[in-house]
Order: C-alpha cells, then structure tokens, then sequence
C-alpha cells in the first residue's frame, strides 16, 4: 500500500476508536448515535495531522504490528484506555520494543477527549491546538 491509503486506513481506524470509547457521561456512547461524518471539520482535520505525525515518527515500529489495528492502539494508548500498543501479542523481540516504543511516543501526543459541541458535531478537545 502507498502512504496515502496508509494514512486514510490508519485515520479511519483511529477515529472508530474514537468513537466507541467516548461517551456523553452518561455512558451513551458515541458509536450508538453518531458516525465519522459527524466530527466537525477541524477535528478531522486535527486528527488527520496527529495520526500523519505520529506515522511519520513511528513508521518503522508500525511495521511489525497489524496494520488493521495500528489507529485503533493510537487512540486507546494515547488514552490511558488499559489497552493498546503495549497489551498486543506479538511473536518477536523487536515487535516487543516497538510496542513499548509506540506506547511511549502515543504517550507524547497527550489525552484528547471527545465530546458532543454546541453545534451538535463531535469535536476532539486539542483542536485548537493545530
């Protein structure tokens, strides 16, 4: 795969996350009543620069993990979720040091929460940050 479909699945993944793990503080969660296209242009676009980076800085560690869950990890471990990148199985010692490597550098993006605004979208709270 190219970079660009590399990035669009890894940003589609990270943002399901997103999706499944917020909720409204009443334990109403995202995914039940809302989808990707209602998180508001600058969060997209802020997520689309996040995970960009965080590609970019960790491409050789992402390469011994699974693809299909490497957005997913992003999310939850940034998080602080109780799983992601560092709970995966993985069969080799240099996939351990890269769990622990992309634990730490996800770790390094910080907490983003996503929440329900004004205007009725999802926005990611970091996204006046760009």
């Amino acid at each position: 795969m190219d970079g660009k479909t590399d990035l669009c699945h890894f940003l589609k993944s990270y943002l399901t996350a997103a999706l499944w793990s917020s909720h409204d503080g009443d334990d109403n969660y995202f995914d039940r009543f809302y989808n990707i296209d209602d998180i508001a242009t600058e969060s997209l676009l802020c997520a689309w620069v996040e995970c960009s980076r965080f590609m970019r800085e960790c491409s050789f560690d992402l390469l011994h993990l699974d693809r299909e869950r490497n957005g997913h990890n992003f999310w939850l471990t940034r998080n602080h979720h109780g799983t992601g990148f560092w709970d995966e199985t993985v069969d080799s010692e240099y996939a351990k040091i890269a769990t622990q490597r992309l634990t730490t550098a996800s770790h390094g993006f910080g907490e983003v929460d996503l929440y329900v605004g004004d205007d009725m979208q999802l926005h990611f709270s970091n996204e006046g940050s760009l």
